[in-house]
């Protein structure tokens, strides 16, 4: 009964002591295989988000039943995350408080749905339902204070009138817009366009 008993604790002694020789062997055959590390888990907050494409698109925002914005493209990728997207050949209408649709197109475009931003880019222009039309290279509109922002060369036409300078803001509710930078602006005489 006593050789039982010493063997009992000869086993792990054994097993300790030997252990510098096998112990290797043994962590490397129980490493999981494969790259672990440059994949973070499902829950790490670097996690890459996931990128997609899209054709034909059209993205509609409304606030307590009236729409605001509808923006078509003909195509959409998402950015750095899924809340920004890059459209090109982008067609927009802008609605005012009283449902007027104000329209927009660019060659390109950038919609961050976290800000509510919307940015067009590439031949810009704008048909306000007053009856103006604007040229630009860039504008944004900023759906929290509805309002567009050019802060590049602008050329605003309409009801016999031409300005230009070298940015824009326009209130969409109220109407309200100035132009900024040097501005120029040449008013045809009435009749000059042909009439009696």
């Amino acid at each position: 009964m006593r050789g039982i008993r010493n063997l009992l604790w000869i086993v792990p002694l054994c097993v300790a002591v030997s252990g510098p020789a096998w112990w290797p062997w043994a962590c490397d055959f129980l490493r999981p295989r494969g790259d672990f590390g440059s994949a973070p888990g499902i829950h790490s907050p670097e996690r890459r988000a996931r990128a997609f494409a899209m054709q034909d698109v059209v993205i509609t925002q409304a606030r307590g039943g009236k729409a605001e914005m509808e923006v078509q493209a003909a195509n959409a990728r998402s950015l750095e995350s899924e809340t920004i997207l890059e459209m090109r050949e982008v067609r927009a209408v802008l609605f005012d408080a009283h449902g007027n649709p104000n329209q927009l197109a660019g060659r390109m475009a950038v919609y961050d749905s976290t800000k509510q931003v919307l940015s067009l880019a590439g031949k810009v222009s704008a048909a306000a339902h007053v009856g103006y039309q604007v040229e630009t290279e860039a504008l944004c509109y900023l759906a929290v204070p509805r309002k567009v922002a050019i802060s590049a060369p602008v050329r605003i036409v309409g009801q016999g009138t031409t300005v230009t300078g070298s940015g824009l803001t326009y209130a969409l509710d109220s109407g309200e817009f100035q132009v900024a930078g040097r501005v120029l602006v040449t008013v045809e005489p009435e009749g000059a366009l042909g009439g009696d």
